[in-house]
């Protein structure tokens, strides 16, 4: 397959064949992970440490064929333009990886090489976890409309920034941009399960420090919330956590005053 990939010439291919590849790995990571519902076709851990060696080869051959050696076209697919090539961009296949939900194989990587999480110039892999819907379509894998839970709470873990701006969203947040889409879909029908993982998002990016004071374009984020929709249990328990978000800020402002007037 990767032979394949090295012969390709044309964009769309190339696209159409990550995403293949990213659709295969999510299977083996699925059958390894819940081996009670594959008995008939087990994968062993070698097969899942091979199926790793492959998506880091792809990596190593796109940063190879790349338009310069600063450009990574597995990365940001939905915003490709003449202006797109001329930012310096990571050359790694997380990006593809986190929209397919692969899990173990974003943990191995960012293990072997913790300062991709943050080189990621473009669009951040955390955005990618909050709002995977927005390129997923291009990538024909088993992929999410809603933030994928287990990958967010692992890039915040290993200190990816809730607050950190994105030039390509003209300086807008992650979190605000997550907010703001949160915010445009609330008309739509969700189903139960939906809204658990948009509220435990929130609930996440707040416990890692995501800004809840200020405002968010007119609104506070209270009113933001609002206007989300989400079940008033769970508007009840965000409010509880900025408010004692608000009670510990404010006890550590009072300590760093007295300790620099003693």
């Amino acid at each position: 397959m990767l032979a394949l990939t090295k012969a390709l010439t044309n964009f769309q291919s190339i696209s159409t064949f990550v995403a293949d590849l990213m659709y295969y790995a999510r299977t083996i990571e699925d059958m390894y992970g819940q081996p009670d519902l594959y008995r008939d076709t087990p994968i062993s851990f070698g097969s899942l440490t091979e199926m790793f060696g492959i998506l880091d080869e792809l990596a190593r051959v796109n940063t190879e064929r790349s338009v310069n050696p600063d450009v990574h076209l597995l990365d940001n697919l939905e915003h490709l333009s003449k202006d797109y090539f001329k930012k310096p961009r990571l050359n790694n296949v997380l990006a593809p990886a986190v929209q397919a939900g692969l899990l173990l194989y974003v943990e191995d990587r960012l293990r072997r090489h913790p300062s991709e999480l943050q080189l990621n110039t473009g669009r951040p892999l955390l955005d990618y976890a909050l709002r995977p819907g927005n390129t997923a379509t291009m990538l024909r894998s088993p992929s999410e409309t809603v933030p994928i839970i287990p990958i967010l709470k692992l890039l915040l873990h290993l200190g990816a920034n809730p607050n950190a701006r994105v030039d390509m969203y003209d300086g807008k947040t992650t979190w605000g941009c997550f907010l703001e889409t949160c915010q445009q879909h609330a008309a739509r029908k969700r189903s139960p399960e939906e809204v658990e993982k948009i509220a435990a998002a929130l609930e996440l990016m707040i416990d890692y420090g995501a800004r809840v004071e200020g405002h968010f374009g007119p609104l506070t984020f209270m009113e933001l919330l609002d206007e989300i929709n989400l079940p008033p249990h769970w508007v009840n328990r965000i409010q509880e956590m900025t408010e004692n978000k608000d009670e510990k800020q404010s006890l550590l402002s009072s300590i760093t005053s007295w300790l620099q007037w003693t």
